[in-house]
């Protein structure tokens, strides 16, 4: 495992709830939920095809740990990141549908 970008310095704890932890929850399984922002890493990991994967990890100040590999998402939260820094307001997760049918995942700020 291979952690590429994180908000700050992460406890072992810290980065073993955000990149193993057991609890995880998928962010197609909590659209509507509000994410109040304490930690979050971007690490490698291997999907079910054995491919590299990059997986966006983002643990709640109530200890709660949200994963996706959604480019969207990712790409949505990073922005919410460097636009205000280290005072994240909450994160909302939503999702919509494609054109052609697909649903993806995003989030946005509340």
């Amino acid at each position: 495992m291979n952690i590429i970008n994180q908000s700050r310095e992460l406890s072992k704890m810290e980065q073993h709830k955000l990149t193993k932890s057991k609890k995880a929850v998928s962010v197609k399984d909590a659209v509507g939920l509000s994410i109040n922002v304490d930690a979050w890493c971007i690490y490698e990991d291997h999907n079910q095809k054995d491919e590299i994967v990059q997986v966006l990890a983002v643990m709640d100040v109530d200890g709660s740990v949200y994963t996706t590999v959604s480019e969207v998402f990712t790409r949505s939260f990073l922005d919410i990141v460097e636009t205000f820094g280290d005072e994240l307001p909450p994160v909302e997760i939503i999702d919509g549908t494609t054109k052609s049918g697909r649903t993806y995942y995003d989030c946005t700020v509340e």
